[in-house]
């Protein structure tokens, strides 16, 4: 939550002392120097004590006594003390209408001050009258006041658009505009406020053109009263930061809110209230960005400074406090939100802050909180709670009123409680459709609701009208690119399905699937892996239904298999797939004209997306084209695929269909597709299936489909056997059974499949599996990984190397002290659950490893190849990192993979979330030193810490790499993500460009590693055909080791 700051004139009285009260004049001079330094504790004393002095020389009801008490109350304001700065406004108030009279200048203007203070201390309504009734007293009986009038109109405007009378805010910002333009008052301060005002007043209207337009004239004046170092400048510059972010200019907002903060940092201090705001901001910005670690530190770092300023009791610390909970929501650690928000909640009452508005919103995050980590009990009361505060202090109209009702609804069809849910919704209705105009979305948004609930219910007829009814309000005021439109569209096609229109569901379905991808390509190009996997999270739900809908209508409507075939290239390993290191490509290209072209669409993109958020109205606001925005950000893109053959590929993928893959076989291969699929009965049940579609040179109309119903039984009893059996020697046709036969049976003649695996079978060996006739699927067919089966239509292995050469890496030092300039990546909480993963274990040396790569170093120099050998020391994370392209690079050391459920938080409440949210970090292999960073000695310099992280890995510059061999246990392991495939080290060397790898599944014999390694590169010296080779090793191997334990663990992924 941005906040953005309102500038006011608040007045200090202007005090005329007699003759001889030079030295109070000369005080109240140092009290004003110590408010405008932010030192607003000093500040109060020097008030207050010239508050006794004009007491004891002119008497409690004298003017100069007036002006002092004024004096008071405004320091008071600066330090959130709403309840002094009410009661001493109010008494310099009586003793003006005493002294001056209540038609008096100075009457007026403790009024002004009395609106500003009520504002603060969230009481808008007298604001406002107090606003009035000096604006009443100048226009009646000041004369020449221009100045003051004009001020007094931007403020009424400001406390009516708090109010929310927009129409009234407008006109009133409007008669100060005019009067400060026609009396030539352009140039002072209190213009520069007013522009500043009115930017924010169309922020709130969402109208960013005009906002725009006043912040940059704003920022103008104030760079000549101020100075463009000067705190006034930077709260435009901060305000105008958080408009720019708010539409989509997140690089451009960013850079204005950070250098506000350099501003009041140099300015004000790092203890003033101005910079822990900008702190506030900054953890915004990096929330924003999904950078959670940094938004953390500086959410807490603004509640330091603000604690330390002692504004805990005031509604600028509560803010920070629940942006911070709202954060460790996001990220899981519902136990630390919780108890964020609850010490939230104690101080709001601990300092009387239950009647303010934001206190309502508070126990409605509250009760969202607890309704996340599905405790329903308490998120009831929260929500009733807040429910209750709305009703108290702003009556059953108000519309925060009608939203906690919506949220009680939600609740409600959540507990199974249908009736109640309707009778939440229905009030909520109620209140909306008071002002259907204002109300117009969230109305929409209600008969969405009401729709689900029916269909859920059976009643699909009343589901049915409340979706139409959705759907026209969707469609008439943000159109049908709006995600609203096309999350009911798939409500309704769901709705379809269930009343038996199939025919119309699958068209439905389609549509919507068809429009989330293209949401997915405009998205994807900006956002971080992060946000990437929680957009694909929330939409990949939809593509599931769609394959649980083929599954069973496959055999009456048999055209369906194509297009899952299709959608199933589209979406398989989409958020990490290759195209996420576009961007380094293009910069390793060298052509900065070119990544400066690349970075102007990629913006343009960014813009795109968040244009298709807007409504119609605020399109046309803001005079935003769409039509003519997505012809540039198109033109854009093709002069890009002009230039750069990477781009070319990654847009072009888009495109492939079965027919693509089909084209690129030969007559003695297959391609197996699998699919996980997750059935569909009127509700998600817990059933799994596998698909496979295949593909051969002879397929005509549409793919192969075999649908192989056990799949819990696959996932877990027949995989955990085939483990099992496979160490201990044990292994039976049964597996073949299970999970093969009824494919092998549409390949029988095909020596060469490519399999794109989906779930459970990333994780077995597939050549592993005995035949009933005692040989295994390794010696009837070539078995070829591929990861993404778009890549074999996509497939062009670089010809090009920039050197024929070798690099083997074996048998590091585990236990070499790290040199303190060289030492650890990470600090030691960064590494905190693979310490925890591998405590009181000390990494065993591998001897083994340094004869597997003297084996491997001798069989390629015989062939001319050069080589370079990484032993010891020298094996080590850093000499990885400086590797440029490769031929090939063979890596023999521990490799490890952690399972989510191992890890345990540790350190800050980002550390675990982090690992447990980001699966690149929890594999990877360790080098030389590791044990030095794993037993807590990390120096914390970013250079080498031993821990070369599937995160790390792909980064490595590997454009050029015919080969990658990891010769370690387990690193063909990772996180098995649906429709992503296994993320860990097998992905990342992909990524970073590597075209072909061999990988273990279980831990490896060193005997018959060696063996295998070493006959696989004698073949592979031949024709460079890795996965011949390794089939022909493996063959070789089996001679002598007749157990797969020995010849199976390593896969070959291209």
């Amino acid at each position: 939550m941005f906040s953005k700051i309102l500038l006011f004139v608040l007045l200090f009285a202007s005090a005329f002392f007699a003759s001889g009260q030079q030295d109070i004049s000369q005080q109240r001079a140092e009290m004003e120097a110590l408010v405008s330094s932010g030192n607003y504790t000093a500040a109060l004393k020097k008030a207050l004590e010239i508050k006794k002095i004009t007491e004891k020389k002119f008497g409690s009801s004298h003017v100069e006594h007036a002006q002092s008490v004024l004096d008071v109350a405004v320091v008071y304001y600066y330090l959130f003390d709403c309840s002094n700065s009410e009661l001493n406004i109010e008494a310099a108030k009586n003793i003006y209408a005493k002294t001056s009279g209540i038609k008096s200048y100075a009457y007026a203007n403790a009024l002004q001050n009395q609106s500003y203070i009520f504002l603060t201390c969230n009481k808008p309504e007298k604001a406002e009258e107090a606003a009035t009734q000096a604006i009443k007293i100048i226009q009646e009986n000041v004369s020449d006041s221009t100045r003051l009038l004009a001020t007094l109109y931007s403020d009424l405007g400001y406390v009516q658009t708090t109010l929310g009378k927009i129409p009234d805010a407008k006109r009133n910002y409007d008669k100060s505009y005019s009067l400060m333009n026609r009396y030539g008052f352009i140039h002072g301060e209190e213009y520069a406020f007013l522009l500043n005002n009115i930017a924010s007043f169309y922020h709130d209207l969402s109208d960013y053109t005009s906002a725009k337009k006043y912040y940059d004239e704003s920022l103008l004046i104030h760079k000549k009263v101020f100075g463009s170092d000067a705190p006034e400048y930077a709260t435009v510059l901060n305000n105008e930061g958080i408009l720019d972010l708010d539409f989509g200019y997140y690089e451009e907002g960013a850079q204005l809110i950070f250098k506000a903060a350099a501003i009041y940092k140099n300015t004000k201090g790092e203890k003033s209230l101005e910079y822990a705001r900008s702190m506030n901001d900054i953890g915004n910005v990096y929330d924003k960005e999904s950078d959670y670690k940094n938004a953390e530190q500086y959410y807490l770092k603004a509640l330091q400074l603000k604690k330390e300023l002692g504004v805990e009791g005031n509604v600028t610390y509560w803010n920070t406090l629940n942006n911070l909970a709202l954060l460790y929501a996001r990220l899981g650690n519902y136990s630390k939100a919780i108890s964020t928000m609850q010490g939230q909640l104690e101080l709001i009452k601990k300092y009387g802050g239950q009647t303010q508005p934001e206190y309502g919103n508070y126990l409605n995050s509250m009760g969202a909180i607890y309704e996340q980590n599905n405790d329903y009990t308490n998120a009831s009361v929260y929500f009733n709670q807040a429910l209750q505060f709305y009703k108290t202090y702003y009556g059953v109209s108000d519309p925060n009123y009608s939203r906690v009702l919506n949220n009680l609804g939600l609740l409600a069809v959540k507990q199974g409680k249908t009736q109640l849910a309707f009778q939440y919704y229905n009030q909520s209705l109620a209140i909306l459709e008071r002002d259907t105009i204002a109300n117009q979305i969230e109305i929409a948004d209600t008969y969405n609701n009401m729709g689900e609930l029916h269909s859920e219910t059976g009643d699909f007829t009343s589901a049915s009208v409340e979706f139409q009814k959705a759907l026209r309000i969707y469609d008439s005021v943000l159109g049908k690119k709006h995600p609203s439109y096309w999350i009911t569209y798939s409500n309704d096609a769901l709705l379809q399905y269930r009343s038996g229109n199939t025919n119309k569901a699958i068209q439905q379905t389609r549509q919507v699937l068809d429009m989330n991808l293209s949401m997915v390509y405009d998205n994807f190009t900006f956002l971080s892996e992060a946000e990437k996997l929680k957009y694909w999270n929330k939409t990949y739900d939809q593509f599931e239904f769609y394959n649980s809908m083929c599954v069973k209508e496959y055999t009456a409507i048999p055209e369906l298999i194509g297009s899952m075939y299709n959608y199933s290239l589209a979406t398989k390993s989409l958020v990490f797939n290759y195209t996420n290191q576009l961007k380094s490509k293009i910069l390793q290209h060298g052509n900065k004209e070119l990544l400066k072209e690349y970075v102007a669409w990629e913006n343009k993109k960014q813009l795109l997306a968040t244009y298709y958020n807007f409504s119609k109205q605020q399109l046309a606001t803001n005079n935003i084209n769409l039509p003519a925005l997505e012809s540039e950000v198109n033109l854009m893109e093709k002069n890009i695929v002009l230039q750069s053959a990477a781009f070319k590929i990654a847009r072009d993928v888009r495109n492939i269909t079965w027919k693509d893959i089909q084209a690129k076989l030969k007559e003695n291969e297959a391609a197996v597709q699998m699919l996980r699929v997750k059935l569909y009965n009127n509700v998600w049940t817990d059933s799994i299936v596998y698909v496979a579609l295949i593909l051969t040179k002879e397929t005509v109309d549409k793919p192969i489909m075999v649908v192989l119903k056990n799949g819990n039984k696959l996932e877990k009893k027949y995989y955990n056997g085939f483990f099992n059996a496979i160490q201990f020697d044990q292994v039976t046709d049964l597996y073949y059974t299970v999970f093969w036969k009824e494919i092998d049976q549409h390949i029988l003649n095909k020596t060469t499949v490519y399999v794109s695996p989906a779930g459970v079978y990333n994780k077995i060996s597939l050549p592993a599996l005995k035949l009933p006739d005692g040989s295994y699927l390794l010696e009837k067919r070539n078995i070829q990984i591929v990861p993404v089966m778009r890549s074999i239509a996509a497939y062009a292995p670089s010809n090009v190397r920039q050197s024929d050469k070798a690099f083997l890496f074996g048998h590091p030092n585990y236990n070499y002290t790290l040199p303190a300039d060289t030492a650890a990546t990470r600090s030691v909480e960064a590494v905190q659950p693979l310490a925890d993963e591998l405590r009181g274990t000390e990494l065993a040396d591998l001897p083994g490893t340094k004869i597997e790569v003297d084996n491997i170093s001798g069989i390629l120099n015989a062939y001319g190849i050069p080589v370079n050998t990484y032993t010891g020391n020298n094996a080590s994370e850093t000499e990885i990192k400086k590797l440029v392209n490769p031929s090939v690079l063979h890596i023999a050391t521990h490799g490890y993979f952690i399972k989510n459920a191992e890890i345990e938080e540790a350190g800050t409440a980002t550390t675990a979330t982090n690992y447990k949210e980001n699966p690149w970090l929890r594999s990877g292999i360790l080098l030389a030193g590791s044990n030095y960073t794993l037993n807590n000695q990390s120096s914390g310099n970013p250079l080498d810490d031993g821990i070369l992280t599937a995160y790390e890995a792909m980064q490595l510059n590997l454009d050029r790499t015919d080969l990658v061999i990891l010769s370690a246990c387990e690193t063909g392991l990772g996180e098995v993500m649906n429709s992503e495939g296994v993320i860990g080290l097998q992905r990342s060397f992909m990524l970073a460009g590597a075209d072909n790898m061999l990988m273990s599944l279980w831990q490896v014999n060193d005997e018959g590693t060696q063996s295998l390694m070493s006959n696989f590169y004698k073949y592979w010296v031949v024709d460079r055909n890795s996965g011949i080779a390794l089939r022909r090793a493996q063959l070789d191997l089996m001679k002598t080791h007749p157990s797969p334990y020995y010849w199976a663990p390593f896969v070959y992924i291209r």
